[in-house]
């Protein structure tokens, strides 16, 4: 979410946790450390970072942009060593080109054996609102909390209410209620 000075963003976040039963009833994962050796998830338990196919599917597309670009996404959370990011025109033409093949060729036929679903997923549904910061008789107490009026002796209200819109925002952020939806 992108949040912006002049503006009350409030963010409401619903924790949803999704359970898949294993073999047979599944393909999904519940041990990696048991899992058939794949580069992908070595690398999840190696940096004992938290598996998701999704992100096992950023590693595999870096894998990919590496042998067709020599150069990987640099938007990934995940920095291949000795490999320099797709930053120059060349770079980002290459990868541009080579997007649409991965995820409509390569990713089924390549990266989904090596990146399994796990059994159990976290997830979290968001929604956002937006409104105007601050009214016009919300602002008369700030500018008194803050000392506004004393820093800004010479502006007029309205000037004194675009100039606090220009520099102050709020960001609500909490939990829709405090339970969880089990799948």
């Amino acid at each position: 979410f992108d949040v912006s000075v002049g503006f009350e963003t409030t963010i409401v976040l619903q924790k949803v946790i999704s359970n898949r039963l294993p073999r047979p009833y599944s393909d999904c994962v519940e041990d990696l450390e048991n899992y058939p050796y794949s580069t992908f998830t070595r690398y999840f338990i190696e940096n004992n970072i938290k598996y998701t196919q999704k992100q096992c599917f950023v590693l595999c597309l870096n894998r990919y942009l590496i042998g067709e670009c020599k150069c990987y996404d640099s938007n990934s959370p995940y920095i291949p060593i000795n490999t320099k990011p797709c930053i120059s025109f060349d770079d980002v033409m290459c990868l541009l080109l080579k997007i649409e093949p991965f995820y409509s060729k390569y990713l089924l036929k390549n990266c989904s054996q090596e990146c399994p679903i796990e059994c159990s997923t976290i997830t979290y549904t968001t929604s956002f609102t937006l409104a105007d910061f601050p009214t016009k008789s919300f602002s008369e107490i700030l500018y008194e909390r803050l000392n506004f009026r004393t820093k800004y002796p010479n502006l007029t209200n309205d000037e004194l209410l675009r100039k606090f819109k220009s520099n102050y925002l709020t960001l609500n952020i909490y939990y829709q209620d405090l339970s969880y939806t089990l799948i």
